[in-house]
């Protein structure tokens, strides 16, 4: 099974289109869509957030037995200090600073995998200025609630964080339509 967490819908949407993903009907307070190999959940935006849904989805697995070949997704946007990463451009996350606490997490990459890789620093609030006290090229509000929530359920090597730049750390309102398109042109690659 795939499991994917993404902070909004508009981010789920290309997913939810591409692989046919139907609503479920879950009294939860989350919106969970799912397809005979996928779930996917809407968190909302933020690390507590996104925490709290994906142990909500990986808890609801029978006995919590997650199969060996179980994997959970992270997709979304983030912002980006290097502004030489075009917009639109999809990264795999290497390394996890959380800006709060410190701490650092690193999820377990293969070796051989082909997917242009990057660090990324979780903030509590939307960071819209180059600030030095950021030391990595990607920044988002949800990447450590995930991978801290993930890890308790599976095994690193089975977590994955694709983040995708939507703006170079500037307060310019996205449009959905931009959205859209970054997460779906790069569904060839998350697929």
């Amino acid at each position: 099974m795939v499991y994917i967490v993404t902070a909004l819908y508009v981010e789920a949407l290309p997913i939810i289109n591409w692989f046919h993903l139907v609503k479920t009907n879950s009294t939860s307070k989350f919106k969970i869509y799912n397809n005979e190999k996928i779930q996917l959940i809407i968190s909302g935006t933020g690390k507590v957030k996104s925490a709290i849904a994906t142990t909500y989805l990986l808890s609801q697995q029978e006995n919590h037995n997650l199969k060996d070949d179980s994997v959970i997704l992270n997709i979304g946007i983030c912002g980006s200090k290097n502004k030489n990463f075009d917009l639109g451009t999809m990264f795999l996350v290497h390394k996890i600073v959380d800006f709060a606490n410190q701490r650092t997490y690193f999820p377990n990459i293969p070796p051989d995998n082909q997917l242009s890789k990057a660090a990324i620093t979780t903030a509590d609030k939307a960071v819209i200025s180059d600030s030095e006290a950021i030391q990595t090229d990607l920044v988002d509000m949800e990447a450590s609630g995930f991978f801290q929530a993930s890890s308790l359920f599976m095994e690193n090597k089975n977590i994955a964080l694709l983040k995708i730049v939507s703006d170079h750390l500037s307060d310019k309102k996205l449009s959905k339509e931009d959205v859209y398109e970054w997460i779906y042109s790069n569904l060839g690659h998350i697929k």
